[in-house]
């Protein structure tokens, strides 16, 4: 009595908990890809440029700078779409 009485009160709550992570890890994969490729554009482009303005760049941190942006791009873009679901 106990043990279906649990399993009716668990079941839902393990699908939850199981679907949030499912959505958060597909959409965390594709936007980490996406921003990875625009990342490689914009190193590619930075580095193209001459070496002295590369070497102002890095002494200002762009590189970081854009690391930091991008990531909280894909954060950002992870907990809209679990919100969106209504997950969390």
């Amino acid at each position: 009595m106990w043990v279906s009485l649990l399993l009716a009160l668990a079941a839902p709550l393990v699908k939850r908990v199981l679907i949030a992570l499912g959505i958060g890890v597909i959409t965390y994969t594709v936007s980490t890809s996406i921003l990875s490729i625009l990342q490689t554009q914009i190193f590619n482009e930075l580095a193209s440029t001459s070496g002295v303005v590369l070497q102002m760049a890095s002494l200002y941190g762009l590189p970081d700078f854009i690391g930091i942006l991008l990531g909280s791009q894909a954060t950002c873009l992870t907990l809209s779409t679990v919100k969106k679901f209504g997950i969390l």
